[in-house]
């Protein structure tokens, strides 16, 4: 509003000028920049305001130890994930209690399920250390310290996420290997007997 605003006073008091007379739209044109700029003002320090009450607020939550809020498992609500199978993750099936409170009625803090004991800050941080001081007495740089307690932390993670990568480029680079070879089989142009069958089992793969 304020750019319009701006725009059309200007291209107003342009026309006025040349012509030499003031209608009353050039007129409301004109005052209507300074009514845009005093919104705009008025809307800076709202913004300004709701932001202080924000800082504030989230200062006063992180200010509250977070060992001091779930030392017992058993008395929160810890998320369905940590329990959920192979297929209730692949399919995201364990979020379906959530889903469904969420339908009745608005998410609170207190409804949002919190973390597994293993994913919790407070565990990476002890395993964390435990395999840094395993390392210490071997490795001379603090540098390649800290990388091979990460690595040694997370490997299974690592491994899974290599896995998945070569995946990827295995099938980015097959499939338009496969794509062109399930065009000349469809043009007649079989290499061996039942190839198409053999293609198409690939590519749904």
């Amino acid at each position: 509003m304020f750019f319009v605003a701006g725009i059309l006073s200007v291209l107003s008091m342009s026309y006025a000028i040349g012509s030499r007379e003031l209608s009353l739209k050039e007129a409301l044109d004109v005052i209507s920049f300074p009514g845009a700029t005093l919104l705009l003002l008025c809307n800076y320090k709202a913004c300004k305001r709701e932001d202080g009450d924000a800082d504030r607020e989230t200062a006063e939550r992180l200010y509250t130890p977070l060992n001091s809020q779930f030392d017992d498992v058993s008395q929160c609500l810890v998320t369905p994930f940590t329990k959920a199978g192979f297929f209730s993750k692949i399919s995201f099936w364990w979020l379906n209690p959530l889903m469904k409170k969420g339908q009745q009625k608005t998410l609170q803090d207190d409804d949002i399920p919190k973390l597994g004991e293993f994913e919790r800050a407070e565990n990476s941080y002890f395993s964390y250390v435990g395999q840094l001081n395993r390392h210490r007495q071997n490795e001379a740089s603090s540098h390649s310290l800290v990388l091979w307690t990460i690595i040694w932390c997370h490997w299974r993670d690592i491994l899974v996420t290599g896995f998945f990568a070569l995946l990827k480029v295995l099938v980015i680079s097959c499939g338009p290997l496969l794509l062109n070879s399930f065009i000349l089989v469809s043009e007649g142009n079989e290499s061996f007997k039942y190839e198409g069958y053999i293609l198409v089992l690939s590519l749904f793969s």
